[in-house]
């Protein structure tokens, strides 16, 4: 094939073009076929791995962070569209985008692209998000604890519409939870109570089942891996819980490294759980599973308060 000849080539064009000239040219593109080429600040990637954790730092900012875990260390990304506060929360598809209450008693709703490190605003709740928003991921469709209130909301991604669902047994306040195992959602209350509710996705309905330990409040968060769901207690403790979905019992596991409080959150890869302190401090730490052991990650880079955040998305 004769390519001396010079061919103008502009927008989608040129990412079509360097694909078909890595493959002529023998040349091996990262990431080519496994994941889509991004174009940023007209740099072209071929990245085919996220960062790993992505964390919102709340405290009235609109600070938002990565860290890839190997190497540890926390960076910079895109800030929010607004300042983050009391109820905000994520949740991930474990693809592509992290899914964003912004809390503050709003109700503003975002979705970010972890490909291209942009965010976009997506069709409002329809019902204020106070101190108690928590949100989950579930087949197409975000689920959110409307914090404040009884209510629970569930958002289309394909069609960027929200409706409402059954309302929860009692109000959602600070340190309420959301977790599913595909065919239930399980909610923690917070408010100060040890409630803890399951959601049937397929009735519509709720039960309320085996009380958690202790009281869950500010800080408090769920994650689920496998057939349990742990709980972190916040509240001003390091209490730290495991549910099993098969026994309908809860266990203490070992003790968090220090006092959690508002912007606490936890989130999981499968084997670690992932943990922000909140309370005004830039700790973060990681639990492994399988020794029932905490330690230390590295620090993120800004205090984390009321509205911090932390999810999980796969690498791809």
């Amino acid at each position: 094939m004769n390519l001396s000849h010079k061919i103008k080539i502009t927008g989608a064009a040129l990412i079509l073009a360097v694909l078909v000239a890595g493959l002529i040219g023998g040349a091996y593109i990262q990431g080519a076929f496994s994941s889509s080429l991004s174009a940023t600040n007209n740099q072209f990637s071929t990245a085919s791995h996220f960062p790993n954790i992505y964390a919102l730092r709340g405290n009235t900012t609109t600070n938002f962070y990565s860290n890839r875990i190997a190497p540890d260390a926390w960076n910079n990304e895109t800030a929010t569209l607004a300042t983050i506060g009391a109820g905000a929360a994520m949740a991930t598809d474990s693809s592509l985008f992290i899914y964003t209450l912004r809390g503050t008693n709003t109700q503003t709703f975002w979705r970010y692209n972890v490909s291209n490190d942009t965010w976009f605003a997506r069709a409002n709740t329809g019902a204020n998000i106070n101190d108690g928003g928590a949100l989950v991921f579930q087949a197409g469709f975000v689920y959110a604890s409307v914090g404040g209130t009884t209510g629970f909301r569930r958002y289309d991604a394909n069609t960027d519409t929200w409706a409402a669902r059954a309302a929860v047994p009692a109000t959602f306040g600070s340190g309420a939870g959301l977790a599913t195992d595909g065919a239930f959602i399980y909610a923690t209350r917070g408010n100060n109570s040890t409630s803890f509710y399951r959601y049937s996705i397929a009735a519509n309905t709720w039960a309320t089942i085996a009380a958690v330990p202790g009281a869950v409040r500010q800080g408090g968060g769920l994650t689920r891996i496998g057939n349990f769901i742990y709980c972190l207690r916040g509240n001003n403790q390091t209490s730290f819980y495991r549910y099993s979905i098969a026994t309908n019992t809860w266990a203490t596991m070992t003790a968090a490294p220090a006092t959690v409080r508002f912007g606490g959150a936890i989130s999981n890869d499968g084997a670690n759980i992932y943990a922000l302190r909140g309370n005004t401090s830039v700790a973060a730490w990681r639990y492994t599973v399988g020794t029932n052991l905490w330690s230390s990650i590295a620090n993120v880079p800004a205090t984390v308060a009321a509205g911090g955040a932390l999810v999980y998305v796969p690498e791809s």
